[in-house]
């Protein structure tokens, strides 16, 4: 007696609809999964060996601001995943198309995708490892409404898989594609209107009295020989840490309460911009009333570090701070205590270099949150207290530079 084994059918971990087109010579598979089947066909993160052989190292902050943006937004966006499998695990079979008949070279062409058993472990990762974690960690959230869960896990996510079975080639595509730049601050701040502290900043370039031709709307960063005093991004970080402090996180729940006071937002900012920020600096005063133009501002740099973006901000965390602790007391004595610190280039001696966050004889400030926050606490007891003028005269003037200038007569060379 003969027993017939029946042919064991094949078992696959993915079976989806999918395009099928060619690319740089290669097959690829354009597919859209479900958020659960996502989170079950593709790799969770990429191992270290992989990531040794063809990934930049994961950053798992990276993965976090993705996270923490999912959860800020229920109008998020997120890019496709780019994977790699070897060819031995796929199988497509073209949908018929009626009428016609389409040749094998025929691109594209739409069909069901299947990758076989053991694919899983053969995939790899060419980009998209930092949203691979954060679409995880969100999935397994306890501490997210059920609703969003529930809206999240029906969602698609666009997922490109190319047959490819060299590493060599893996890590070409993978250098490729990090080549592809990703959009600037700048860029982000102007487009993405969904935060309301970017479009604050782009009203009060409109509306200020006098910082629009000051703020740079094409560069994420000033330079020090530049014509202009911010960025617009830095602009909206100023906006930010007025708010919520330096180092404040944004979250989810603080975006849409600044979004819905949006006008005591913007009303804030523009205060903070035509008044209290020419009212703390004598520098930034001379800008604001057309004392200097644009053209000057490097010249200025040269003379103090009152004009650096990082000081600017400082400024703004000293008055969110004084408003936390003392809501009831005039500004002005935040702002003239500020006016008269000491911003000379070479320091040895100030509030600013006993706190740490100028290294004595420095040229620039130290913009790390864990340095900042306890300065900018000390600047604001400082202002607060005003305990005498011995203490006026030791930590806020400080000594003379070194080339013998005080601050009045570096003042004098400014103007």
């Amino acid at each position: 007696m003969v027993t017939e084994v029946p042919a064991r059918r094949p078992n696959y971990v993915l079976e989806a609809p999918a395009q099928k087109m060619r690319q740089g010579g290669r097959d690829v598979f354009h597919t859209v999964l479900r958020m659960h089947q996502f989170d079950q066909a593709v790799p969770d993160g990429v191992s270290e060996e992989v990531s040794r052989e063809h990934q930049r190292r994961f950053m798992p902050s990276h993965a976090k601001a993705i996270l923490d943006y999912i959860r800020r937004n229920d109008e998020w966006l997120l890019g496709p995943i780019t994977l790699s499998i070897p060819s031995s695990f796929v199988t497509f079979d073209p949908y018929p198309v009626e009428g016609e008949s389409q040749a094998e070279t025929d691109f594209p062409q739409l069909g069901e995708l299947r990758l076989l058993e053991g694919a899983h472990s053969a995939l790899r990762m060419i980009d998209g490892q930092h949203r691979r974690r954060a679409i995880r960690d969100f999935l397994r959230s306890t501490d997210v409404e059920e609703t969003r869960l529930h809206d999240f896990a029906g969602s698609q996510m666009p997922v490109a898989i190319y047959v490819e079975d060299d590493i060599t080639a893996i890590r070409q595509m993978f250098s490729d594609l990090a080549q592809q730049r990703k959009m600037d601050p700048v860029t982000t701040a102007k487009f993405n209107t969904r935060d309301p502290y970017n479009r604050a900043a782009m009203e009060i370039v409109e509306k200020s009295s006098w910082i629009g031709p000051f703020v740079d709307q094409d560069n994420s960063r000033v330079r020090f020989e530049s014509e202009k005093l911010l960025a617009l991004n830095q602009l909206a970080d100023c906006l930010r840490t007025l708010q919520h402090g330096y180092g404040g996180r944004v979250s989810r729940t603080r975006l849409i309460a600044a979004d819905a006071a949006y006008d005591k937002l913007l009303e804030q900012g523009i205060e903070w911009t035509d008044h209290n920020l020419p009212a703390a600096r004598r520098e930034i005063e001379l800008l604001s009333s057309g004392g200097k133009l644009p053209d000057q501002l490097s010249e200025m740099r040269h003379g103090s570090l009152a004009l650096n973006y990082t000081t600017i901000r400082l400024f703004a965390g000293c008055q969110s701070e004084w408003i936390r602790r003392w809501p009831g007391e005039k500004m002005e004595r935040l702002t003239n205590f500020l006016r008269e610190l000491n911003l000379l280039h070479g320091e040895v001696s100030s509030v600013l270099v006993d706190s740490g966050v100028i290294e004595p004889g420095g040229t620039g400030i130290i913009p790390r949150v864990q340095i900042m926050k306890p300065a900018i606490q000390r600047i604001v007891e400082a202002a607060y207290e005003h305990a005498s003028e011995d203490f006026v005269s030791a930590h806020v003037h400080g000594q003379a530079s070194p080339n013998g200038q005080g601050l009045e007569n570096a003042m004098v060379s400014i103007e």
